[in-house]
């Protein structure tokens, strides 16, 4: 029975961090503001070659795509194409990816209330172990976040690759991932294959990792908090 406690208390960790990513990667991902606010950061009008309203109404349609409220992320501007074909095939990976991530978490969601009414139930068992077992595996999932990062900061190109591959195992959509002048599929005069890239700089997927990074170390903080109070002012619930 101990060792079936000790699993379902890192279990608890486990689709706590599920649940967290999720919980801050879906506003970040469907808000307007913040692909506007990296617009004019990244000075995306310049760099693109259009205008504010045009931004706009392609931030839209992401949103609208990636929101699963549409099957077409293409946007016609003059009477071409926005985005290559290869660039609507990796956003449609994308999107497979970013619904069935949140079937996912949905299913983690409900297993952590159970999880969590569980370790309530069983307190007077559980106290021993809760605070002591969630705080090992808390560190080890910061430790494997923060060596990632260091990973990330000191050979970024290869840590984008390597996460690309862990991603996307299938190695048509891995290729997709990565853009160049030239496109992986027949194109129409005139799309330029890097608009995507350009678009979604890279710098806004940095900014959107770091929200996402310090929201959920600061929930995992939160959680460990929370059970060092209940394990010194409330040592039994039951």
């Amino acid at each position: 029975m101990k060792t079936i406690d000790k699993l379902i208390i890192i279990f608890t960790n486990l689709f706590l961090l599920i649940v967290a990513v999720w919980a801050i990667t879906i506003p970040i991902t469907l808000s307007k503001s913040f692909y506007l606010y990296e617009f004019e950061k990244n000075n995306t009008v310049e760099e693109s070659g259009y205008n504010q309203t045009e931004l706009d109404n392609i931030a839209n349609t992401i949103i609208r795509f990636l929101a699963d409220k549409t099957n077409d992320m293409q946007v016609v501007i003059d009477d071409t194409p926005v985005f290559s074909n290869q660039a609507i095939y990796h956003m449609q990976d994308v999107k497979d990816l970013y619904v069935n991530g949140s079937k996912i978490a949905l299913i983690c969601l409900f297993l952590l209330f159970l999880s969590i009414l569980y370790i309530i139930l069983n307190y007077h068992r559980l106290k021993h172990l809760l605070f002591k077992y969630s705080a090992f595996t808390i560190a080890i999932i910061l430790l494997i976040c923060f060596a990632f990062a260091v990973y990330a900061f000191v050979d970024f190109d290869s840590a984008f690759t390597f996460f690309h591959r862990v991603i996307f195992p299938d190695e048509q959509k891995f290729n997709d991932a990565f853009f160049s002048y030239v496109s992986n599929y027949p194109e129409l005069p005139g799309v330029n294959n890097l608009m995507l890239t350009t678009i979604l700089d890279v710098k806004l997927f940095m900014d959107a990792g770091i929200i996402i990074g310090c929201f959920v170390v600061f929930i995992e903080l939160l959680w460990l908090v929370i059970l060092y109070v209940l394990k010194r002012k409330i040592p039994n619930l039951n």
